[in-house]
């Protein structure tokens, strides 16, 4: 077996990182039975549905609000969560959520982060600011 085969991740999990991928792309995609098969398979899988609400909310970045409340909506349909899933996800201030922006950015960017701010900034305030 090579060394590369034997870092890849077990078999189950593959398939459960897979099919998440998926799930947010049919909710994208606005396929809503193939998003409810996927939900059901991950659900009898084990995924948490905590995993998979993520998932659904995430599509707010790449497809909007609507796309992500159809989705977590179509998610409480086949998968009810509970009260304590329904609590508002804890966020950060303002300045703690700026900071950890700014440190993530960094990290990510490395020497490059002051030329990658700069063409953020030339082409987009906002997008720069956030």
């Amino acid at each position: 077996m090579s060394q590369e085969s034997s870092q890849l991740p077990d078999p189950v999990a593959r398939q459960q990182a897979i099919k998440l991928g998926l799930l947010a792309a049919s909710a994208v995609a606005q396929l809503t039975p193939l998003t409810v098969k996927l939900i059901r398979e991950l659900k009898d899988s084990g995924v948490s549905r905590r995993a998979l609400y993520e998932v659904l909310l995430q599509t707010y970045l790449h497809d909007g609000y609507a796309t992500a409340l159809e989705a977590t909506a179509t998610l409480e349909q086949i998968w009810p969560g509970e009260n304590e899933d329904k609590q508002l996800l804890e966020s950060a201030g303002w300045d703690e959520w700026l900071a950890r922006g700014r440190e993530t950015f960094s990290q990510v960017y490395g020497k490059m982060s002051e030329r990658v701010s700069e063409y953020i900034g030339n082409n987009s305030p906002e997008l720069a600011k956030w």
